[in-house]
């Protein structure tokens, strides 16, 4: 029996909200998450973190995290102060909380990717309680940290945009809470990789040959959800991409009426 959380995070920052893709995004990501994850795994929790956002949005993430068993918890106070950036593009909310249950195994999904199908070195992770992160399809992104890992693992390219925790396991935030580091963005990857790294345990990226990061690699729609379990619509959130609602938006959705046709059909 596995007992897993999965978790969310959403904020807004100063200089633009997030664009209504970013919030259809997070829908969907909850809603495929709700549909497929209980099937194969026991005692699944879902919790969205949300940060600094307006009553219209909240209002709006209520209204569909209710619908599918997700509770929140506002972090907005819960991130040490030299992190808490709200200007620009800030990653390091995730971290808040480190961990929400550190008894149970706890995925962090980033509200731009979605999953319709479960990838199966994912569902071998969580069974073997191993660490697990995504591929990267552009590179090396590691901010102030990218140094050090240079001297770990040359060859690891990691995205932190979905990172899975075994249980009895955290990362260790008190280095970055001494000594913040100048970007806020590209170094919370930086972190998370050089935590990869150093990891002693068993530990696993999922490629893109699984979760594809469709920035970067703009796969045709039917291609993706044939030959993929899900996809990284880096972008999107803020309206500087929107290839979601352009390309993918409809046929994912029409996915997700397809497979929770069947769901419900077979229960």
């Amino acid at each position: 029996m596995v007992d897993l959380i999965i978790r969310w995070t959403f904020g807004e920052i100063k200089f633009g909200y997030n664009s209504p893709q970013g919030l259809e995004l997070l829908k969907y990501s909850i809603k495929f998450a709700h549909l497929i994850f209980p099937g194969d795994f026991d005692n699944v929790e879902f919790y969205a973190c949300y940060n600094n956002i307006r009553k219209s949005t909240l209002k709006t993430i209520e209204k569909f995290s209710k619908k599918y068993d997700v509770r929140l918890i506002d972090v907005s106070d819960l991130l040490l102060n030299k992190l808490r950036n709200d200007t620009s593009k800030n990653s390091w909310w995730k971290y808040a909380l480190p961990r929400i249950d550190i008894t149970r195994y706890e995925i962090m999904i980033d509200n731009d990717v979605i999953l319709w199908d479960i990838p199966d070195i994912l569902r071998q992770a969580i069974t073997e309680n191993a660490l697990i992160a995504l591929s990267d399809g552009g590179g090396r992104f590691y901010g102030d940290f990218k140094e050090e890992i240079e001297n770990l693992d040359k060859n690891l390219v990691l995205n932190a945009g979905f990172i899975g925790f075994p249980k009895g396991y955290s990362f260790n935030l008190g280095g970055v809470f001494e000594n913040p580091p100048k970007d806020c963005f590209f170094s919370e990857q930086g972190f998370t990789a050089l935590n990869f790294a150093r990891y002693k345990g068993l530990k696993y990226l999922i490629p893109l040959s699984e979760i594809q990061q469709l920035n970067i690699n703009r796969v045709g729609v039917l291609d993706l959800l044939s030959k993929y379990k899900g996809g990284h619509f880096c972008g999107c959130n803020y309206g500087s991409e929107d290839f979601w609602d352009k390309i993918y938006r409809d046929q994912i959705i029409s996915r997700y009426k397809q497979k929770s046709d069947n769901h419900f059909k077979k229960n």
